[in-house]
């Protein structure tokens, strides 16, 4: 398990460095009435669920912004759309809500759609 987080720590080193060259973290156009999740940790991973225990299917990195489509949990996880790089593994992924990972850019909590599941009635 640390060699594959050591792996991780180097792969996620390596694309920082490469993004600072490159500019890939460079700040999304912001689109009327968009709310979008701003990473604000060095490195957050993208999951395929809402869980920690969840396969990563990317990293994102400090100020990288991608726009979002869900919340569960009262913003504990938050749906997002991936970039084009990331979408062979899906159109969508999730990370970790604020304040621990990521902030909110243009609204708030009570404006993004929840899609935590709802117990069936009793009945």
């Amino acid at each position: 398990m640390l060699c594959l987080r050591v792996r991780w720590q180097v792969i996620a080193i390596f694309l920082v460095a490469a993004c600072t060259l490159t500019g890939c973290g460079e700040p999304t156009p912001p689109e009327a009435a968009s709310l979008y999740a701003r990473i604000t940790m060095p490195a957050d991973p993208i999951r395929q669920e809402p869980s920690r225990d969840a396969p990563y299917v990317g990293l994102a990195f400090y100020g990288m912004r991608f726009p979002i489509t869900g919340k569960m949990s009262n913003c504990e996880w938050l749906k997002v759309k991936l970039p084009p790089t990331l979408q062979h593994v899906g159109a969508e992924g999730w990370i970790i809500g604020p304040p621990e990972f990521a902030l909110i850019d243009g609204g708030g909590c009570a404006d993004i759609p929840d899609l935590t599941p709802r117990p069936a009635p009793a009945g």
